[in-house]
């Protein structure tokens, strides 16, 4: 199973009649990333006047929000761009500080649908695997251990040291079993997979 989409993170800017929009791309998995972003924009910009932003999720799931702007002038043009580009997981916002121009309806669709396409643009295409999730956790002294598993077959490999080393690694479902298989060996004992049932494109 695949998904389009992009292939980084982005930010881009416009000015129109004073007002700036600065639109943001994020690659997200779930309702839970699309909050940390949109709160994360939200302490980045607090003096925003609008923070307006539309989100697709795999396989249906979809939503926009205009943030006080008139109805279906901000949040419906930024999912119009998502849809017609073909993307699934990615939450675009548009930030935007009003500059004392009035810009009509029509002009704040052209503004939120520029400020859209033009950071999906930037944002490159990556066709997305579906993933599933492992945590495991590592004794301190199996740090060694650590590069060999990195190189294992996972799409994406995270780690964190306390009193125990955590892991949270994604790997393809068809390859789940052989690298739970790897794991076990590379450190020679059972190792206690928790897995993480939500759907991950990486």
């Amino acid at each position: 199973m695949e998904v389009k989409g992009i292939e980084q993170n982005s930010v881009n800017e416009i000015v129109i009649n004073k007002s700036k929009f600065i639109a943001y791309s994020f690659a997200v998995n779930n309702l839970q990333e699309i909050d940390e972003k949109l709160a994360f924009l939200r302490q980045k910009h607090p003096d925003a006047t609008h923070i307006c932003y539309a989100y697709s999720l795999y396989p249906n799931k979809e939503k926009s929000f205009d943030d006080a702007e008139p109805q279906g002038t901000a949040g419906k043009p930024i999912l119009d761009c998502i849809k017609k580009g073909g993307y699934q997981n990615v939450l675009v916002a548009v930030v935007r500080y009003f500059g004392g121009a009035k810009l009509g309806a029509g002009g704040l669709v052209r503004a939120y649908s520029s400020g859209a396409s033009n950071v999906l643009k930037i944002s490159g295409i990556k066709i997305a695997e579906k993933c599933c999730k492992l945590n495991f956790f590592l004794n301190i002294n199996e740090s060694k251990y650590l590069k060999t598993l990195q190189n294992l077959n996972f799409k994406k490999f995270e780690h964190a040291f306390d009193e125990e080393i955590s892991i949270s690694a994604y790997c393809k479902i068809d390859d789940f079993d052989s690298i739970k298989n790897q794991v076990k060996n590379i450190l020679a004992r059972d190792v206690n997979f928790i897995v993480d049932a939500s759907d991950y494109f990486i």
